[in-house]
């Protein structure tokens, strides 16, 4: 956020200071609805992608299948229907939570990951106080 502050402020003239916060707000809400909506993809897709793998090594019907993917928008809240086992139910249940805990390992790790660069980025970006003072020292 202080990198964006910073830029937005420094690239607008005084005659246009009034549109500064407006652009820093705006650009702000805008990149955390983008996050939001990119990190609910991704893990969607390694919730699916895992579910998958997992139900297509236990036996189970067609149509307790397609109830399951009709819910995979639900994540971990995925409902089974009635007419199942005990046995199908409890190994259906731990393959919905093992594959959430899975897409949600992978987002976080994504979430990391974007962090570090953030802050590697903005380490290698933003000036010290000792090379404004080696400049300043240059100058003279």
């Amino acid at each position: 956020m202080a990198p964006l502050t910073t830029t937005v402020m420094g690239a607008v003239s005084a005659n246009h200071a009034g549109i500064a916060p407006g652009v820093n707000n705006a650009i702000s809400r805008t990149a955390g609805l983008f996050g939001i909506a990119i990190l609910g993809i991704v893990i969607l897709n390694a919730y699916s992608s895992e579910l998958d793998r997992r139900l297509s090594s236990l036996s189970v019907p067609d149509e307790v299948r397609e109830s399951i993917n009709a819910q995979r928008g639900r994540l971990a809240g995925t409902e089974l229907p009635e007419a199942i086992s005990d046995d199908a139910r409890v190994e259906l249940k731990k393959a919905i939570a093992e594959s959430f805990v899975y897409g949600f390992r992978v987002v976080m790790t994504a979430a990391a990951t974007l962090a570090l660069a953030s802050a590697l980025t903005a380490f290698m970006m933003i000036e010290g106080k000792r090379s404004r003072r080696a400049a300043a020292v240059v100058q003279h």
